[in-house]
């Protein structure tokens, strides 16, 4: 068991990597899934109809949103940010991370500490 991650840089980049990857299919899923409801309605596609496609849409949209409202992070952001410093290098700034930046195009970045 690792009981120091400091120990163990490349470990915690590898994590860190991971929990941006899983930001960018999240981000990927809420576009495509949107574009791709509203293709579907228009060609008649039965699939994008799906409940459950429909309800994890709906959830990670309203998840984000409420996250945005709240002046909240994300939990993928926070452990990013807690694993970068451990890889032996600085963290990202608000402004250059996965959610900042997207957060600060649409408006809802929250300049300072979190």
């Amino acid at each position: 068991m690792i009981e120091r991650l400091e120990d163990f840089p490349r470990e915690a980049a590898l994590l860190a990597d991971l929990m941006l990857v899983v930001h960018a299919l999240i981000v990927a899923f809420v576009i495509a899934g949107q574009l791709l409801i509203l293709i579907g309605w228009a060609r008649h596609w039965q699939w994008v109809r799906n409940r459950w496609f429909r309800l994890a849409h709906l959830a990670t949209i309203v998840t984000v949103v409420l996250q945005a409202w709240l002046g909240r992070l994300c939990p993928l952001t926070v452990w990013e940010r807690w694993l970068r410093p451990r890889r032996g290098r600085r963290t990202l700034s608000r402004a250059s991370s996965s959610t900042g930046l997207l957060g600060c195009c649409t408006g809802t970045c929250r300049g300072g500490s979190s």
